[in-house]
């Protein structure tokens, strides 16, 4: 939660910037939009928010205060209050979700939440286009897997069946050093178009270290 608020908290900041070099009609236009979406929200909500008479006059005043040209950044501040204190009482007295509490049939939510760095220890077996509501007892597994070693699936093109077992390929250095590479060569391109060309080579050198046919010993078995 707290990730997210720091998300948007960046996220939203260029947009009041951006909001607040825009002309007073663009803000008009968003003011209206905003009320539109709010009337269509209301209508599918069974329990509409009443407001007092006094709520209405404090509104009334605030907006005779306020520039026509700051509606829409009021409307952004207290949009942002109330997504501050829905993060302050959800960590205060929130509970904690379960692992898939919209029970969702999608696979991403058959794992723990959150997920464990290798997201499944079993590689589950789909058989459904919503395979936990089509398994709710349990998610069928990949069996017959190496336990010493990571090994790759492919299987059929139309029913998914597992077929051929593949070897991963070991942890190497030569990606990172071809992602280096690149973007070294893009950062000097801006300053000479020599860098093009002499940055092509270490480029070269990483990508034929990557991609050099690399034997294990599972693919001799």
């Amino acid at each position: 939660m707290c990730l997210r608020f720091v998300f948007l908290l960046a996220v939203q900041i260029p947009a009041w910037l951006r909001l607040s070099r825009r002309p007073p009609t663009w803000k008009d236009a968003e003011i209206l939009l905003l009320r539109h979406q709010l009337a269509v929200l209301q209508r599918q909500t069974a329990a509409r928010p009443k407001l007092r008479w006094t709520d209405r006059a404090l509104f009334a005043a605030l907006l005779t205060l306020i520039p026509r040209s700051y509606h829409g950044a009021l409307l952004l501040f207290i949009s942002f209050v109330l997504l501050l204190l829905n993060v302050m009482i959800s960590v205060a007295r929130g509970a904690i979700a379960d692992d898939n509490p919209w029970d969702a049939g999608t696979l991403e939510w058959a794992t723990r939440s959150p997920p464990a760095p290798y997201n499944f220890s079993r590689i589950p077996f789909v058989t459904h286009r919503e395979p936990l509501w089509d398994n709710r007892e349990a998610l069928p597994v990949v069996t017959g897997l190496s336990v010493d070693s990571r090994e790759l699936i492919s299987g059929t093109v139309t029913e998914a069946f597992p077929q051929h077992r593949e070897s991963s390929p070991a942890p190497s250095i030569w990606p990172l050093l071809a992602a280096i590479a690149v973007g070294a060569a893009f950062v000097a391109s801006i300053f000479t178009p020599w860098a093009v060309v002499w940055g092509s080579i270490p480029v070269a050198i990483a990508l034929v270290g990557w991609f050099w046919p690399k034997d294990t010993p599972e693919d001799e078995k």
